[in-house]
């Protein structure tokens, strides 16, 4: 997630930021992660040879 999307602040503390996306990446639950959704996200599958 990212925190400063809605922000009407035009800086931000880099330490502060930091911590919060390390305190989200840390709340997030890769077993909600439907594997299909990866495979959409990254392309298609590399051609065979």
């Amino acid at each position: 997630m990212n925190y400063t999307r809605f922000s009407k602040a035009t800086t931000f503390d880099f330490d502060e930021a930091l911590d919060k996306i390390i305190a989200a990446a840390a709340r997030f639950n890769v077993d909600r992660v439907k594997q299909e959704d990866v495979a959409r996200a990254g392309g298609g599958p590399p051609d065979e040879e």
